[in-house]
């Protein structure tokens, strides 16, 4: 409550810069100028804010400091991981947020921890390494910031290509067969992508 004689004039500063309220449809003067109110506070009006009243007797000031809690928001790169079998990767995530959040990773909706099948995760949660990639890293991974007004997550995928290999365990490498008779040959083979598969005959 301001009070004086002659009533004194109310004006609102924001780190040391006079307040214009004519253009500010986001914050309104109530009260007769001796209360502020901000609609939707923004991460914008924090900062050091100053309520300075003054009349032909002198001037006097009131200094007060806002603090804006925001929700997180995080960023994750790269979101598309495709490498070959036993190669490395390396998933970095960031994010803002007032207070500053703190980060968790998880893998198809299960929490993920540093030395989970070869993962390492930063001490600050900011980076996921996988230094020898196997097909069970296959998946979605999720990094999620938290802070005390809420939580955000951005999502990774990783996929492994695997080269072709073929099974030997059920191949007759030396054939006899009469002359006339059919011959069916079966390449059992796995990879991915699936392998394209060709034959040749050696005379």
């Amino acid at each position: 409550m301001v009070s004086g004689y002659p009533l004194p004039t109310i004006q609102w500063i924001k780190d040391g810069y006079l307040i214009s309220f004519n253009n500010k449809s986001e914050m309104r003067l109530i009260d007769n100028g001796q209360g502020l109110e901000i609609l939707n506070a923004e991460r914008e009006h924090a900062g050091i804010w100053l309520c300075e009243a003054s009349n032909a007797a002198g001037k006097i000031d009131h200094e007060l400091t806002l603090d804006v809690w925001t929700f997180p928001i995080v960023f994750i790169h790269p979101e598309d991981n495709i490498q070959s079998i036993d190669s490395a990767v390396t998933i970095h995530c960031q994010a803002t947020g007032n207070p500053k959040p703190s980060l968790s990773w998880s893998k198809d909706d299960q929490p993920l921890i540093t030395s989970a099948n070869g993962v390492r995760i930063s001490l600050k949660g900011t980076r996921l390494d996988i230094p020898r990639l196997k097909q069970s890293h296959i998946g979605q991974y999720t990094c999620t910031a938290v802070n005390d007004v809420g939580a955000s997550s951005a999502i990774a995928h990783i996929d492994v290509l695997v080269p072709p290999i073929i099974n030997r365990d059920n191949i007759e490498m030396n054939l006899r067969l009469p002359i006339t008779q059919t011959l069916t040959l079966i390449c059992d083979t796995t990879g991915k992508p699936l392998p394209e598969i060709s034959t040749s005959m050696i005379l």
